[in-house]
């Protein structure tokens, strides 16, 4: 909902500096340094969020975001993984830039849905689920 609502809502100057986020998360997803490209991620999800300007979700994602954060972390850990979400980040770029409220919202919860599934996988690759 909060791309939809982006897409609506979004500044030019919004958008820009989200563009400059993405490119520098691009920049440090190549060089491998995942701990950057980890913090900048949560920034351009946090600021797409922003510029949706609604309150009950920016509730909602703060009460969440911060129990699952460690597992946001883990399941970009593997190489595959990390290179399907900066490809899916690129999507999101495109459809963010175009204004399409429906793309965004399509590829942002296929986003979400891909990375439940990785955490899901090391969950129960390291034992922490029967």
């Amino acid at each position: 909902m909060s791309g939809e609502l982006a897409c609506e809502r979004i500044t030019d100057e919004e958008l820009r500096e989200i563009r400059k986020l993405h490119d520098q998360m691009v920049g440090h997803f190549e060089a491998r340094r995942l701990a950057e490209y980890f913090d900048l991620n949560q920034q351009i999800h946090e600021a797409i969020l922003a510029a949706a300007r609604n309150e009950t979700l920016t509730v909602q994602y703060r009460s969440l975001a911060t129990q699952v954060r460690r597992a946001r972390f883990v399941a970009n850990m593997t190489e595959a993984r990390w290179k399907k979400a900066t490809e899916e980040h690129e999507v999101i770029m495109a459809c963010l830039e175009a204004r399409d409220g429906d793309g965004l919202a399509s590829i942002l919860r296929k986003h979400l849905q891909n990375k439940l599934e990785t955490v899901r996988d090391w969950l129960i690759a390291n034992g922490a689920t029967k």
